[in-house]
This record gives C-alpha cells, structure tokens and sequence, in this order.
C-alpha cells in the first residue's frame, strides 16, 4: 500500500530553490519586498512541489505580524439599516450590536459598520474595493432594512469569509447564525400545555414571520395538524401589526375563543385591552421575542447577544482556517431561547 505523499516543507523549497527559507516565507506572501522575478521563481518552485500553507499556522503568523505592528484586525457589518445599529430603536438590532462588538472586541478583531440602505445603495463593486482597500477578511451581514431592493450587495464573495444574521434574503449559499425559532415555537406550546391551555391560538404580522423563514408559523400548523378538528385554532395572521386592527383582533377572539396566545408584538396586551379583552384573566399571553426585562409580558427571550457571539466565533473560525468565498456546503448554527416570566402569563 502506497505511503501518504508528504507535504512539502520550506526546507523542501529551499533545497529545490536555493533560496534561505525567510525568503522563500516572503515570496509565498508575495511580498513586494523581494524583486518579481525572485518571487515568480519561488512560487512556481512551490507549485511545482506541490506546496501547500497550513491555514491555522498562515492565520496565526498573520495576526502576530499585525500585532507587532499595532494593527488591529477589522471584520465589516454590512448592514440595510438606514441608521447605524447602534441607534437603532429596535431592541433587537442594538442588542445584536452590542454582542458582535463585544465578542471581537475579545478576540482582538474591530469591527466597521457599511450601511447599506436600498434606497440610496452604495454600487456594489465600490464597496468591494473599500473593504479590500481597507484589509477586511471577514464580513456578518447585519439583519433589517426595508425598500425596494430586499438584498445585500453582491460583493466579490471569493475575497472574503462570510457570515449571515437571520434570514431575509434568497441567498442560501452563506453561513448561517439565527435564533431557533423553530425550537421557540415549539416551546411556547408546551409552555401553554403545561397550565392547562386547550386552546392556543396565534396572532402574527407577515413580515415578522417571514424574517424567521415562516419558522413560527410552520410550526404552529404542524402542532394544529396533530389536534382533533375541533380544537383547530384560525391563525390570526396580519400584514399590519396588532394595534391597527383592533376590530379584527376581537373578531378573531370571539371566533376562536383562545384560552392562550402567542405572538411577537410588543403592543398585544394593549391592543386586546383596548378591545375589551384582559390579561391575563380573560386570555394568557405569551411574546415569542422578549428582549425587555418588563414583569408584565411573559415570553421567550431570543438571547440575541448569544447569536450575536455565535456568529463571530464561526467567523473567526472561517478566517483562521482560510475559508474564504462561497462554500460548497454552507452550514447553519441557531440559538434556542429562554422561558422569561411574566404577569400576562400566570403559572
């Protein structure tokens, strides 16, 4: 049985070559240091050997180069957001911030943010040349934005290592961090199960669910689809939020006759209070995003900062084992939530 070939080493190239091996290290770099013609003869030299660099040593000489040098290593938020994350009044994007911040902050990695909101987009090969200009290796694509053109740009993929918050896009083919919404869902069932609710009814707006890749919903139908008929619940499912369509909201309540709700508005208590409905005496609540510590609404906290260290570690992972561009088989890691008590939802 034939032996593994070895890898060539830098000695290898140094006998073949006749160079020492700093040289040759320079060259493999393609330092400008070194005249072309030296630097040609090396590389070919290494091809012709069948040289290949170990990844995890390139990564970890690169950022002891950068270190001695005093330069600290960015990664991009490229972001649809008219406004920077950071300011954002959503509790969602500003948390996510604050922890992908945080967590390359720990590992010695900046962080810039590149908004690019679809009404006034920056042209996508011009903001490939700044980020390349600027030495970024390493891209999150920031969830949120509206407009008319619902993608991130289409930048020089092979360039970089790449990671994405959530969903809402068509590109499948990027490594993926999100929440487990799936997981949630099912949660807040069992949740409602365990006090007794029979039945558990679910109001949601369109593009909410639809920034989980339908995951609530989904889920929702497949645990309806194991009821008896007559415990079906009608979704109550709305392209506007729930304060402005009170009037449906109780049609949809004296219809259904829920014992249990779940949802992602924020503004549902008030909303059913305003109809005539109370919480929790009339119906439990359950809010499927809490992000406020508020002892008013129960709910699943998404734990976004814990997504948001997630998706800088896979990052950082990519980059230091040089895997850079589209991949082949992209993966998907998600965060399931926690149960946060409260008033709407006595147990």
């Amino acid at each position: 049985m034939d032996k593994p070939r070895r890898n060539p080493t830098l000695k290898d190239i140094a006998e073949h070559t006749g160079f020492g091996r700093s040289t040759i290290s320079l060259a493999l770099r393609d330092s400008p240091s070194l005249p072309e013609k030296t630097r040609r003869i090396i590389q070919n030299a290494a091809k012709e050997l069948g040289y290949r660099p170990n990844p995890l040593f390139s990564a970890l000489m690169t950022r002891v180069r950068q270190r001695s040098q005093s330069i600290k290593e960015n990664i991009a938020l490229v972001t649809r957001l008219s406004e920077h994350p950071r300011n954002s009044s959503n509790k969602f994007f500003s948390i996510l911030y604050e922890a992908i911040s945080t967590q390359a902050e720990r590992h010695g990695l900046g962080t810039e943010v590149f908004t690019y909101e679809p009404a006034t987009p920056l042209p996508d090969q011009r903001l490939s040349q700044i980020l390349l200009a600027r030495g970024i290796r390493g891209l999150i694509l920031f969830p949120g934005g509206s407009g008319s053109r619902k993608e991130y740009p289409e930048l020089k993929w092979e360039e970089f290592a790449t990671v994405l918050v959530g969903f809402g896009t068509r590109r499948e083919s990027i490594h993926r961090v999100a929440a487990d919404y799936m997981y949630d869902m099912d949660y807040a069932i069992r949740r409602s199960e365990a006090v007794g609710g029979k039945r558990i009814g679910l109001v949601l707006q369109t593009a909410t669910d639809n920034l989980t890749d339908n995951a609530w919903f989904s889920r929702y139908l497949f645990y309806q689809s194991q009821l008896p008929a007559k415990q079906r619940l009608k979704p109550f499912f709305n392209k506007e939020s729930v304060s402005a369509s009170k009037q449906s909201l109780l049609r949809w309540y004296n219809q259904e006759r829920p014992d249990v709700v779940i949802s992602s508005d924020r503004y549902l208590i008030g909303a059913f209070r305003d109809v005539g409905v109370r919480i929790p005496q009339d119906l439990r609540a359950i809010n499927l995003t809490k992000h406020e510590q508020d002892d008013s609404l129960a709910g699943i906290d998404p734990v976004t900062h814990e997504v948001g260290y997630a998706a800088v570690d896979l990052l950082l992972s990519l980059m230091q084992t040089n895997q850079i561009g589209i991949p082949q088989h992209p993966r998907t890691l998600t965060v399931k939530g926690a149960w946060s008590p409260g008033k709407s939802f006595p147990e």
